[in-house]
């Protein structure tokens, strides 16, 4: 899989998840909103392969649950 992806699939699941900690409905707009929301950098993922992502992640069974904790993201000036 290409870093790219890696990177996407993960940021979606982790939105995905934290939105259902937080007890949010999770629809399209409201996921990709989320992703996007993350970084700057996100936003270069166009809506569609977003919503791709979605549907490889349903059909493969890598749904999230909203369990563990919540995510925390750091940018760069609070790296050690």
């Amino acid at each position: 899989m290409p870093t790219d992806q890696a990177e996407l699939q993960a940021a979606v699941y982790a939105a995905w998840n934290d939105m259902l900690i937080d007890g949010r409905p999770v629809a399209d707009d409201t996921l990709i909103a989320e992703v996007y929301g993350w970084h700057e950098r996100k936003k270069r993922f166009a809506r569609e392969r977003i919503l791709k992502c979605v549907r490889w992640m349903k059909e493969n069974g890598w749904v999230p649950r909203g369990t563990g904790q919540r995510t925390v993201t750091r940018n760069s000036r609070n790296l050690p």
